[in-house]
């Protein structure tokens, strides 16, 4: 199912004592290979974490493993490293040379883990070869406690800065601080943190296109649905927020207040190069708030900016409502430079009798 989906799965011999069981992780990884490795989504991690294991007998052991999987593919593996797969400078001191498509494990929690193990993996990087970390966790390292937020940002920040690839520990509903569901499948609040994070990440992903559950074959890119997703505001007076007042699918809209005037103009808006390449339509759900003085209204267009000059191209003008919410649309198939969009948004525009303070929302951004 994942696969048909095009999510990236990784099939992981999830012990701390893989190295005893050389045999059995031979036979494993084979059957896999063969079965799996012609699809470029699946990785292999052929040893989770070892504990008070030397680099030396995990080096052996993978030495041994690697040959069995690339008598049937070439795909990405991934090799843990000692003391819970965090020693990776002991790695870089002595990688593995015998195959190529290698990556080694980086794990952390980031209630337990800071600076010193980055300062691990940074000297890991400067020896040239590439991590994958593939479990962290926002709490302690035993799985529990609450979310660290300041920690678990640094972590962030710093993976985002490396352009290393992560995964997040559990789908789980286990009583315990790590686990992203409760028992009754309500999101916990790692699970709303870890949904806030991801929000909006690989946009055009065959797993993100409605098309592929049987649905319409437009995307939502943006759903503001407990974040901004990273969305900004010029020419506004506070904001913007995620907000339940109101939303055209699903709970929250992103929100903004505005002071307006005679023909004034604000935005809503995400600037981040992005390659819409085939793309036809672009679209999104606005209102303005009922309070306010907008004179002969409030009108607003959609709009993408293109190309090192950031070049302008936006929809129709409409003028929205205040009630159930005003669908914008914008053709893309004359755009030039699809390929290299940096910024979409919404312009608002008030009227000619427009004055005073307003707030203005934008929900379900699609594209299609």
């Amino acid at each position: 199912m994942a696969i048909a989906k095009g999510i990236y799965v990784i099939i992981d011999w999830h012990s701390h004592d893989a190295h005893n069981n050389v045999n059995a992780a031979k036979s494993f990884f084979s059957r896999m290979a063969q079965e799996y490795g012609s699809y470029d989504n699946v990785i292999f991690e052929i040893y989770n974490e070892p504990t008070q294991v030397s680099w030396g007998t995990i080096k052996s052991y993978a030495e041994q493993v690697i040959p069995a999987i690339r008598q049937h593919s070439d795909n990405l593996i991934v090799v843990g490293t000692p003391f819970w797969s965090q020693s990776v400078d002991q790695a870089a001191n002595d990688p593995i040379t015998s195959s190529g498509n290698i990556a080694y494990t980086l794990h952390f929690y980031a209630g337990s883990h800071f600076q010193s193990l980055r300062d691990k993996a940074n000297y890991a990087m400067s020896k040239g070869i590439p991590l994958f970390v593939t479990e962290m966790g926002f709490v302690n390292a035993d799985g529990d406690g609450g979310i660290n937020y300041d920690s678990t940002n640094q972590w962030l920040d710093w993976m985002n800065q490396n352009n290393l690839s992560w995964a997040n520990w559990a789908i789980n509903d286990k009583t315990e601080g790590a686990s992203i569901f409760n028992t009754n499948g309500s999101l916990t609040a790692g699970g709303n943190y870890l949904k806030s994070i991801l929000a909006g990440h690989a946009p055009y992903a065959e797993w993100r296109q409605n098309a592929a559950c049987g649905g319409s074959s437009a995307n939502t890119l943006y759903d503001f649905e407990g974040s901004t997703q990273g969305w900004t505001g010029s020419n506004i007076s506070d904001g913007p927020w995620s907000v339940n007042e109101w939303s055209s699918k699903g709970s929250n809209s992103l929100k903004a207040d505005i002071i307006m005037s005679a023909n004034s103009q604000h935005y809503l808006l995400l600037s981040q190069s992005r390659n819409l390449s085939g793309k036809t339509t672009l679209s999104a759900t606005v209102k303005h708030a009922s309070w306010d003085s907008a004179g002969d209204g409030l009108h607003a267009k959609i709009y993408a900016k293109t190309g090192s000059g950031w070049a302008w191209y936006a929809g129709k003008a409409v003028k929205i409502n205040s009630s159930g919410g005003t669908t914008l649309s914008f053709n893309l198939t004359s755009v030039p430079n699809l390929d290299d969009v940096r910024e979409i948004g919404v312009q608002f525009l008030a009227s000619e009798n427009s004055s005073g303070k307003s707030a203005v929302y934008v929900d379900n951004v699609t594209l299609q």
